[in-house]
């Protein structure tokens, strides 16, 4: 076998590695089929619907916002009409992101662009 075709070898062996790590990842972080049933039973369809469209007019209001710019948490205390203080957002900001193991985002497509890109790149290094 020669160097070209090692080098594609490992290349191709790396990147099949890659993309099914990155399949595992997006397989863990699918919702369940089945959460409303079993894990969010005090929430029917109908007030799933509205909570969902509230959370879409306030993402499209906060869309401003970069992440370096994120809001305050007062302004999330206004948002929801002073329903929760300060202290409860930062606690139930807490709880979530706990339960979430701190692993809030899935690869993505952009992500899986950039690895096949690195893995090509370090096939070709000799």
């Amino acid at each position: 076998m020669t160097t070209t075709q090692n080098t594609r070898s490992s290349s191709s062996a790396l990147e099949n590695n890659q993309t099914g790590k990155l399949n595992a990842g997006v397989d863990k972080k699918r919702p369940s089929t089945d959460f409303m049933a079993k894990v969010q039973k005090d929430i029917n369809p109908s007030m799933r619907a509205i909570l969902i469209d509230w959370l879409v007019e306030v993402a499209e209001e906060y869309r401003k916002y970069e992440e370096i710019g994120a809001p305050q948490v007062e302004e999330f205390c206004y948002i929801t009409d002073n329903t929760y203080f300060k202290e409860e957002v930062l606690q139930i900001e807490s709880a979530v992101l706990n339960y979430l193991k701190f692993e809030m985002t899935a690869p993505t497509v952009k992500w899986r662009s950039v690895a096949f890109q690195f893995v090509t790149a370090a096939g070709t290094v000799g």
